[in-house]
């Protein structure tokens, strides 16, 4: 009898001791449950921002892809400016060096005329 009473003690205390295991198990086992659907609300936060960021990044990219259309075709612009300045100047030379070259042949013909009217004069 004393045997059974001791046998059943420790059984109550084997009871009791699981019991407890049990009950912390339960606790962990909430306490990693509730850890693992903050991290899933924190997943999905941090997803959210990520795909703001994209659309922004993307937003910025079309921004930077118009400048940049706009910045080549000014200085397309100025260029072709500039070579049409540049053609117009060598133009208005060349046209300025014609004129010169005709007045002295004009001037030269003049001399000419001077000289053989001055000879039919002396004769």
């Amino acid at each position: 009898m004393f045997r059974n009473k001791a046998r059943m003690a420790e059984l109550e205390e084997a009871i009791k001791e699981s019991e407890a295991k049990i009950n912390e198990e339960r606790m962990c086992k909430r306490t990693y449950l509730h850890m693992l659907d903050r991290m899933k609300k924190d997943f999905i936060a941090t997803k959210i921002k990520a795909n703001d960021f994209d659309k922004n990044l993307q937003n910025k990219r079309q921004v930077l892809d118009i400048e940049e259309g706009k910045q080549r075709k000014t200085k397309e612009e100025r260029l072709q400016s500039k070579n049409t300045f540049d053609k117009l100047m060598k133009n208005i030379e060349k046209e300025q060096e014609d004129r010169r070259a005709r007045i002295l042949e004009l001037q030269k013909c003049i001399a000419n005329k001077e000289e053989s009217v001055k000879r039919r004069i002396d004769r």
